[in-house]
């Protein structure tokens, strides 16, 4: 969003956040681990009074994987920040300025996948075998 910002004037913005990730599951058998990423970012942008540019930016970052017990079981994870973002842009020129706020999230991660079929699988395949085998019969009946 571009911001107007009057001459010999500093505009500061700030904001409340909060951010969760959470992993359901350690490590599967092969050692491949659940990941969780959450990220929040401001930031402030302009030219300054010397025509150089200038950014202002704050973020916060969770990163949630897996983590060992006191029994040395592998579990998932849950991480969880809640604070403020606070950016500022100063126009000490002699007049009016046009600078740039600009916020982003970002979520992401990866899961551990099971190899296993799950039993729904396995029905499927005995009732397309069974199909086959009724097709078979009758056309053997039909000769």
């Amino acid at each position: 969003m571009n911001v107007q910002v009057a001459a010999n004037t500093r505009v500061t913005v700030t904001f409340d956040a909060s951010i969760d990730v959470a992993t359901t599951v350690g490590l599967d058998a092969a050692g491949n681990a659940e990941r969780a990423m959450g990220r929040i970012l401001m930031a402030f942008d302009g030219l300054d009074a010397d025509g150089a540019w200038v950014i202002d930016e704050q973020f916060q970052e969770l990163v949630a994987g897996y983590r060992v017990d006191n029994a040395g079981n592998v579990l998932g994870d849950t991480l969880h920040w809640d604070g403020q973002l606070s950016v500022s842009f100063a126009n000490w020129t002699g007049s009016d300025t046009v600078a740039t706020l600009y916020s982003e999230g970002v979520i992401g991660g990866s899961s551990v996948v099971s190899a296993v079929p799950e039993p729904a699988t396995y029905g499927m395949l005995l009732g397309g075998l069974a199909l086959l085998g009724v097709a078979a019969r009758r056309k053997k009946a039909a000769c």
